[in-house]
């Protein structure tokens, strides 16, 4: 099982460490909100205001000492248990999260670590300061859901010519040099593929742009066998370079967050 381990000195009162992490009021200053449904064995969505959120399923809360809960970053990923564990000390308080996810490589791993580390470090300075420490929005866009096949199968069923214009979130083929139309009713409309690049069976990448944008985005899609399973996996990045207007970025994020 890949499995992170992050902890942290907070110089705050356990209790109010407590509070940041679960009350919707405080902890927005850290994230959006973890909603209001969050009671113990229930659920709730953690939203990030930026098209990213997390759903939560099976919290346990264990005032003041531990939470838990199991979550899929949109509501799709592959579900990871989180636990944190609050013990009081001198300076504070000791904050400890541990996040597991059964198959998670070695890689996968260290990335998260250094998000957890980024998240962390915003909680001690929240308690540090007493001021928002949320970031505004994330400039990088990626998603994982597990598919049960092997990678050969998987790819052999979704990226066969006739079949890939059935998931895409665009009408044709990934050929380079084609105009697409995007399948919801947002502008731009159309978009234009360019500099394909396939490894075959494992990933292929290109760039997806609009003649009024600055430059095009980066969209990656691959495939990583696991043992029981195949990791599909999309990022798609480059959205602080499409306009100076910061707002048709973040839209244009979210939009294909939905998508």
């Amino acid at each position: 099982m890949g499995t992170v381990v992050v902890t942290v000195e907070v110089s705050a009162p356990l209790e109010r460490v407590w509070q940041s992490l679960t009350d919707p009021d405080v902890a927005s200053l850290l994230v959006r909100s973890f909603g209001r449904a969050a009671d113990c064995g229930g659920s709730a969505r953690l939203d990030f205001g930026d098209g990213d959120f997390f759903d939560l399923d099976s919290i346990n809360l264990n005032f003041p000492n531990v939470i838990q809960y199991d979550w899929r970053f949109l509501g799709i990923g592959p579900c990871d248990s989180i636990t944190w564990r609050l013990v009081a000390n001198d300076a504070g308080c000791l904050v400890t999260v541990t996040d597991s996810q059964s198959g998670r490589p070695a890689e996968a791993a260290e990335m998260l670590r250094e998000g957890w580390l980024d998240f962390t470090s915003r909680l001690v300075g929240f308690h540090a300061t007493g001021k928002n420490t949320r970031y505004d929005w994330r400039r990088e866009l990626d998603v994982g859901t597990e598919i049960n096949a092997s990678a050969k199968d998987v790819w052999d069923c979704l990226f066969a010519p006739d079949v890939l214009a059935q998931w895409l979130p665009f009408d044709a083929p990934i050929e380079s040099g084609r105009q697409v139309t995007v399948c919801d009713e947002l502008e731009p409309k159309e978009l234009r593929l360019d500099d394909v690049a396939w490894q075959l069976g494992q990933q292929v990448e290109f760039l997806l742009g609009d003649e009024n944008w600055t430059e095009s985005t980066t969209c990656r899609i691959e495939l990583t066998a696991r043992e029981t399973d195949t990791l599909f996996y999309v990022s798609h990045n480059g959205w602080e370079h499409i306009d100076q207007d910061q707002s048709e970025q973040l839209n244009q994020r979210r939009r294909f967050c939905e998508l």
